[in-house]
């Protein structure tokens, strides 16, 4: 009983089976500590029943990681963790209005998925914590999509299009472009700004 929970209804049962559990007829939750925040948690650590660590690698962003149970790559997830660290001049921690505000656009999302445009995707975030007395230390979790879980879709950021690879081949973007044939500034307009802008307007 010292977290709060947020749950959209979307929480698939195999995630929620390693995350929550009940335990000696009480509810438990799985917290899942960033490596650098652990002195952010030490009050409600010491107190916690330890269960086994979670395998993770870092995601462009600073605070989410891919995890997964060791022996279990398969069934990997992304979780938002509080980042005890201000990047940037931001706090990366995730506040308590994060967590809702989260959660609650995913369950507004999947509720209204017909209306959405046929080319929208996105990650779901269908559950959260929050430690009770600690506004600033959330967790979220985000599923991972059966066809990127597959690999039937590679999903990248838009940043990583133009980044330069450190072996030093060419950037995925220029690729792109030297494949199709298309003038630079065509590409670009044709197959990233008129459809971002077109998913954008449906969305609107």
């Amino acid at each position: 009983n010292d977290v709060h929970q947020f749950d959209s209804g979307g929480f698939e049962p195999g995630l929620r089976a390693v995350l929550t559990r009940v335990h000696d007829g009480k509810p438990q939750v799985r917290l899942l500590v960033h490596p650098e925040s652990k002195q952010l948690y030490a009050k409600l650590t010491a107190r916690a029943q330890k269960a086994p660590s979670f395998m993770g690698t870092a995601t462009s962003s600073s605070r989410t990681l891919l995890v997964w149970e060791q022996g279990k790559e398969a069934s990997a997830f992304f979780a938002k963790l509080s980042l005890d660290a201000v990047i940037g001049g931001a706090s990366r921690t995730v506040s308590s209005s994060q967590v809702v505000r989260s959660v609650g656009i995913s369950k507004i999302l999947a509720s209204d998925g017909a209306s959405l445009p046929e080319s929208f995707g996105y990650f779901p975030e269908p559950w959260g914590i929050v430690p009770k007395g600690m506004d600033e230390a959330g967790m979220l979790v985000r599923s991972v999509p059966a066809d990127i879980a597959s690999g039937r879709t590679r999903l990248v950021p838009l940043f990583s299009l133009y980044a330069e690879p450190k072996d030093g081949a060419e950037p995925l973007l220029r690729g792109m472009i030297r494949r199709s044939g298309l003038a630079p500034d065509v590409f670009i307009k044709a197959k990233i700004l008129r459809p971002f802008a077109r998913q954008w307007a449906q969305l609107v």
